[in-house]
Formats: structure tokens, sequence, C-alpha cells
């Protein structure tokens, strides 16, 4: 276990007085409703937390920014509309936002995999979208690492509505991932699956988000919640996958929750392993063991 007493004693600094961390924050209407408003006050507010994140040697490339809004319906029904798609009503579909591979043929593979998930959870994929990005935003080092970002549209099965079907998507990424082990995270990342929700995030500074997805600023797109990050990496190498916000959550201290939770938290990856077979299912078909693996291996808390 750590000595973090004889860690007080090197340099000048003192290791508990370290309080770097990244900037969250977090609008919403109060009476529930979606609107214009909400997104725009939220990427001013993470345009203010440069302060929050560092930026690299090339001058653009941050630590990783985003934002979770519910999924902006008119905006995705008016694009597909322009293509000849049509999107049911909201609710009655769910919404990926995905890191593919650049590589043409990890990509083929990454879209199969997605696909045949789906199917096995009795869903069907209604269309694919490229997501509109501006590469010029990105510093050189994004640039170089920057996946395909795009997004899937998938029908509801007619049976499950509200809590159930959010629950066969978490099922279905978990499946995906699974499936795609091998890509993850730098090839592969399913950023948000969700019929309620989505993120966006890339490899920026938190002024340019909106720059490089020019969705995020387009009149159409409301929402009644926004929840912002700006990522200050402390223990591990900025990357697109660890941008934030998550899918339900962002944090804003990693140096600071490993440092207090160390002696805690270190068994627990390879102790969920053995549990992860304990793993009990609510129903016969709630297929409780693709939710496997629990936590993710990676040796990082984020």
């Amino acid at each position: 276990m750590t000595d973090f007493r004889q860690d007080e004693r090197r340099g000048l600094g003192r290791a508990s007085d370290e309080r770097d961390a990244c900037g969250v924050g977090f609008v919403a209407e109060t009476n529930g409703a979606p609107t214009g408003r909400v997104l725009p006050l939220a990427l001013t507010a993470l345009s203010r937390m440069a302060h929050r994140g560092a930026v690299g040697p090339d001058g653009r490339t941050g630590d990783g920014a985003g934002v979770t809004t519910q999924v902006p319906h008119a905006l995705f029904a008016d694009d597909l509309g322009e293509r000849g798609g049509r999107l049911p009503e909201p609710g009655f579909y769910g919404t990926g936002m995905i890191f593919l591979p650049r590589d043409e043929g990890r990509r083929r593979v990454s879209r199969r995999t997605i696909h045949e998930s789906l199917q096995l959870s009795g869903m069907e994929v209604i269309g694919w979208r490229k997501v509109p990005v501006r590469d010029g935003v990105l510093g050189d080092d994004a640039r170089r690492s920057a996946p395909i970002v795009a997004q899937v549209f998938v029908s509801r099965p007619p049976d499950i509505e509200g809590d159930e079907f959010e629950r066969l998507l978490f099922l279905s990424r978990k499946e995906i991932e699974r499936r795609l082990r091998l890509f993850l995270p730098d090839d592969f990342s399913v950023v948000s699956l969700s019929h309620r929700t989505i993120v966006y995030k890339a490899l920026v500074r938190g002024v340019d988000l909106a720059r490089f997805y020019p969705d995020l600023a387009d009149p159409a797109f409301e929402t009644a919640l926004a929840l912002f990050h700006q990522r200050y990496s402390t223990n591990t190498a900025p990357s697109w996958s660890r941008a934030q916000p998550f899918r339900l959550i962002a944090h804003n201290g990693e140096i600071n929750t490993i440092a207090g939770t160390a002696p805690v938290c270190s068994p627990v990856r390879p102790r969920s392993r053995p549990r992860a077979a304990s793993l009990r299912p609510s129903s016969p078909s709630s297929n409780a063991g693709r939710a496997t693996p629990p936590i993710s291996t990676t040796p990082s808390s984020s």
C-alpha cells in the first residue's frame, strides 16, 4: 500500500493538497420540457472551463470535452427525412453514438457486429447517420487518433417500453463490447446507446466542442437537460474514449478519487471476474449473462 506520509516529505508540494480536477456542470429546464436554450447555456459554461483542462503542444488538442443531452428528435427526424428515411416517434427508437475504426475492414466488422447484437435482442437497425464534424477544428494529435463518428437508430420491440427498453439497449451495448473487445478502447467505442439520452464528446477543448460538432449549434437541437464536462487528465493519457461525460455520469477528480480509494478499490477488478458468475437474472428472459464483464478491466478510474 502506498505510504502517503512519505509522499508529504517529497519536494515543495504536499500530496494532500493536490486538488487538480475536471470541470463539470449541469443545466436543466425546471419544468422538464425540451427547449432550444439549455444547450447554448451549457456550451457557454463549458467554454469558460479552460482552466479545468490542459492543452497539448499543438495548441488545439485538449484532454477531452463533451455534453450529455436528451435525444434531439426533431434534428434527427429532419435530417433522415431529407435523405428519404423516417424515424418513429420519440420513445419508440434508440440512438447510439459510436466511434468507429478508420480502417475500412475493421469498420465493416464493427457495423456487422452491431447489427447482429441488436438482432439478438429483437431489435432492428432503422438506419445509420454519419455525424457531421469539422476535422479542421482538431489539433494534430487529436486528428491522428480521431475515429469515424456515426449514429445508429434502433427500433423498439413492440412488447416492451420505458425502462425495459433502456435495459435491453444496455445489454446490447455490453454484448457489442464483448464481441469487439479486441478493438476496445482505442479503435471502437459505444459512446452512448439509449432511447433517452445521447453523448457528444471529442478530444478537444471545451470551447471547440460545438465547432467540431455542427449538430450542437443547430437551432433544431432541443433538450431539457445538459450535463457538460471538461476533462483534466491526471492519471491516464488523453484519448477519445476517455473523454467525458460517460453514458450516465461525469466525474471531476481522477487523482483525488484514486488517492482516496486505492486501498479499497485496488482488488475490485480482479474480484469482479468470479463474481460475474453470480449475477442473477430478474426473469428467465433477462439474459443477465450478457452484462459481463460488470467492471472495466482498463487501469483507469475513468
